[in-house]
């Protein structure tokens, strides 16, 4: 279930009760952000009829701009037209049509694909061919039918205009939020958030119980220093979401398209519009001011400036332009670029200035971007570009070799088991093994990032000055930072201490039972809590495979790979083997566990699998790495 649908089947009084949360946090915390005009209107929501209200928290977490009134079916309000009328006359929404006024120009750009094909139908023009399939070119079949109209950038209908206004208004009753109303909620949900991606739907999850969080001491201090900061957030993260689609629909445009060929024209004009966008979001990124520690709001807005400028350099990239992407990336990593993306950028500067023909700036670059803290994965793809990669040791190989199947499932390739059913890779060691008496589990990353979340559970959720702000975070605001383990010294040492006793075995095992069902970013607990159904069947597996991992994993070991997960969450947490496999009564001599990579016909290990491979290996962690060839037989 998605968080809209989780929204559409939870009583309308929770939302509007968090709502009204939400608000009374920010108006105490953050009163100084919002003029005296803006806090009274968010105190007037109190002032409002019940089921007016209910219906206002209702349409706050509907899509941006027009929708149709007949969609508002909602238990709790009943008669939504009264309700529409209360809040029309308090100013919180328009309605349309309200008498003989045009329809508003942004309607036609709230349509969705079906209303457009509906609108054209009606106007009697029914769209036909390819362009029934695409969204996109049914608008600008309504909105430029000429192309005078389309260079003019007009709305010229093939119709009359008033049969156009007939013919919405014949689909529905349109309403909507007022823009300034909606941005005023958006800067609200912002601020007591900290950020874009969560909003009233993340309340939702939680009073369904589909979501429980760990409850820690917040910071007072709020995210924004001023509103400055707070504006451009949204102003600047919206334009940012309209730059990432337009650069996804000019990927579809340039399919099979290569550097040096001719550049369509409707490409160019793309391509020159969207690198202005990215130009104009990263160029405050020159004059920025140094930020400390306790700046939050300021972040925020260099990552969503960061976010254009690396989305700009890919684009320049795409077309062949090299030494210009080579120009944005050494931008992006003067700026501050952190994390994963740092790793990537440093690689994408080496590429691009050896494909510009520039080898000794691609050598001090190399030699800059080795002398930083990256995270491993990318540490190692930058020694392999200086040629100074030592080999990397590899796991023993148990060869299979089956029938392939004709099909596919989401592009992987399919073995034939002996009744002739399709199965991947996976599947058909799972129940090859199965076989050979072994316990199988298709455990890939879940468990062993698991082991780390719950061993490091007080280290993750320690309070730190500004680490948590609101009570719905999975994870502190340093989380996937440089320096997470520093900051917490020596909390740190304390447990790297209990490890390498092997004195974590009782706590983490409490932890286990005392914190189920808390959000933690290491942890799916779904898969670990007895009852819980995981793609509609229970499986135990999950459980007695995590407690099999506390017992086996040495201490040594787990402290080494708890370290390098709580610094490189992102570039650490894939890559790790597919399969744990256990069994009871293994002779001596024999392992009693083993972890196992399965690759299927045709494919290979990437560099993330080889590199954590050769760190299990010098830890003496059991790891085989089972082929599956095509075949027609089984060897031994």
């Amino acid at each position: 279930m998605t968080s809209g649908d989780a929204i559409g089947t939870l009583p309308g009084h929770h939302l509007l009760k968090h709502l009204l949360r939400m608000r009374d946090t920010v108006l105490e915390r953050d009163a100084r952000l919002f003029s005296p005009g803006e806090r009274r209107c968010l105190r007037g929501i109190n002032r409002l009829p019940r089921e007016s209200a209910l219906l206002l928290a209702r349409l706050f977490t509907r899509k941006a701009g027009w929708i149709r009134q007949s969609t508002l079916n909602y238990p709790e309000c009943p008669k939504p037209a009264a309700c529409l009328d209360v809040l029309r006359q308090s100013e919180w929404i328009d309605i349309w049509p309200a008498g003989d006024e045009a329809p508003p120009p942004d309607l036609l750009e709230s349509l969705t694909h079906g209303e457009i094909r509906h609108l054209l139908h009606l106007c009697g023009t029914p769209p036909g061919g390819r362009a029934a399939l695409d969204r996109q070119r049914l608008l600008e079949r309504l909105l430029h039918p000429t192309p005078h109209a389309r260079q003019l950038d007009m709305w010229v209908p093939t119709h009359h205009e008033g049969d156009a206004a007939a013919a919405l208004a014949s689909v529905d009753a349109w309403l909507r939020v007022k823009p300034d109303k909606a941005r005023l909620m958006r800067l609200v949900e912002i601020c007591h958030f900290g950020g874009r991606d969560q909003g009233l739907a993340q309340f939702t999850l939680e009073g369904m119980g589909r979501q429980r969080f760990v409850s820690v001491r917040l910071s007072r201090r709020g995210f924004f220093r001023c509103r400055e900061d707070l504006d451009l957030l949204l102003d600047e993260g919206h334009q940012l979401d309209l730059l990432l689609e337009g650069l996804d629909h000019l990927r579809h445009q340039l399919r099979g398209w290569r550097a040096g060929q001719h550049l369509p024209a409707a490409a160019q004009k793309a391509s020159r519009d969207l690198l202005s966008t990215a130009g104009k979001l990263a160029t405050p990124l020159r004059q920025e001011r140094p930020m400390d520690d306790g700046d939050e709001g300021s972040r925020l807005v260099r990552r969503v400036r960061l976010k254009a400028l690396c989305a700009g350099a890919a684009l320049l990239e795409r077309l062949g332009r090299r030494g210009a992407a080579a120009g944005w990336q050494r931008l992006a990593l003067s700026c501050g670029l952190q994390g994963r993306r740092r790793g990537e950028q440093w690689q994408r500067l080496v590429h691009n200035l050896r494909h510009s023909g520039r080898e000794e700036s691609a050598g001090e670059a190399l030699h800059q971007a080795l002398g930083e803290s990256l995270d491993p994965l990318a540490h190692r793809e930058l020694e392999r570009l200086a040629g100074v990669a030592a080999p990397l040791g590899t796991p023993p190989v148990i060869r299979i070799t089956m029938p392939r199947h004709p099909g596919h499932r989401g592009g992987r390739v399919l073995v034939r088991d002996q009744a002739g059913a399709a199965l991947t890779a996976e599947e058909a060691a799972l129940r090859l093994l199965a076989r050979e008496g072994w316990r199988c589990l298709h455990a890939e990353n879940i468990l062993l990032r698991a082991l780390v979340g719950l061993c490091a559970w007080d280290l993750i959720f320690m309070p730190l000055p500004g680490a948590f702000l609101h009570a719905f975070q999975s994870q502190p605001l340093d989380w996937g930072r440089p320096g997470f383990l520093a900051r917490r010294e020596k909390a740190w040492h304390r447990l790297e201490g209990q490890l390498r006793r092997n004195r974590h075995h009782a706590a983490l095992l409490q932890r286990l039972e005392d914190c189920a069902g808390l959000q933690n970013p290491l942890v799916s607990w779904p898969l670990l809590l007895p009852g819980s159904p995981v793609d509609g069947d229970e499986n135990p597996l999950w459980r007695e495979g995590l407690l099999l991992l506390v017992e086996k994993v040495p201490g040594a070991v787990l402290a080494d790979f708890t370290a390098r997960m709580l610094e490189h969450p992102g570039a650490c947490g894939h890559g790790l083997p597919d399969l744990l496999l256990w069994r009871d009564g293994a002779r001596q001599g024999e392992r009693d566990w083993l972890m196992v990579e399965v690759k299927g016909p045709g494919d290979r290990l990437f560099a993330a699998q080889r590199l954590w491979h050769h760190w299990l290996l010098e830890r003496d962690m059991p790891l085989a790495l089972l082929r599956m060839d095509e075949a027609t037989t089984v060897q031994s």
